[in-house]
């Protein structure tokens, strides 16, 4: 009986957190602004539709959300908004590659831009990206042409949820699926 009550438990909790929307704090400390390593600051991090990337940056530089092409020649050309408030909260409501850049001369092409991947959920893939296998265990499909991006650090293929720069490992579910077996 109170193995089973213990199962159930943890169950739940696994449910409760895997719903929970998260808010990242680009740059983390030292937020959106030239010298931030943005690479190293989105590696192993599993970005979800529903959470919240939070911009902290000093007046003088802007974000834009663009498109590819914008990104790659640094240009704010397909941008609907330019950001300059210091504080920019931008909610990721759709799934797929989302760039962002500074519109201040120089400061995209010095580093001051992001690319991320935005999964729909823990278990699928954005539609029409190259990614590796996501928690779950489904496979995204591989369009003709394509490579997949850098698995996270450690040779994992499987993106980690952060939640207060402490990373989230899909092992509890295999520790669930374990306790579940045990009964």
């Amino acid at each position: 009986m109170v193995t089973c009550i213990f199962v159930v438990a943890c169950l739940f909790l696994a449910t409760i957190s895997s719903c929970v929307a998260l808010d990242y704090t680009v740059g983390d400390s030292d937020g959106w602004g030239l010298g931030v390593d943005l690479p190293t600051w989105k590696a192993g991090k599993g970005f979800l539709v529903g959470d919240n990337l939070v911009f902290k940056y000093v007046l003088g530089h802007t974000l834009a959300e663009v498109n590819a092409d914008d990104y790659t020649l640094c240009t704010a050309g397909s941008s609907n908004s330019t950001y300059n408030s210091g504080y920019t909260v931008i909610p990721l409501t759709t799934p797929g590659e989302h760039f962002f850049i500074c519109t201040v001369t120089n400061h995209c092409a010095a580093g001051m831009k992001l690319r991320i991947i935005v999964w729909e959920s823990a278990t699928t893939s954005p539609p029409g990206t190259s990614l590796p296998t996501p928690p779950g265990g489904s496979t995204a499909t591989t369009p003709p042409g394509t490579s997949l991006p850098t698995p996270p650090a450690g040779g994992s293929t499987v993106p980690q949820i952060v939640y207060s720069d402490a990373p989230v490992t899909p092992l509890s579910y295999g520790v669930l699926a374990l306790l579940f077996l045990l009964l």
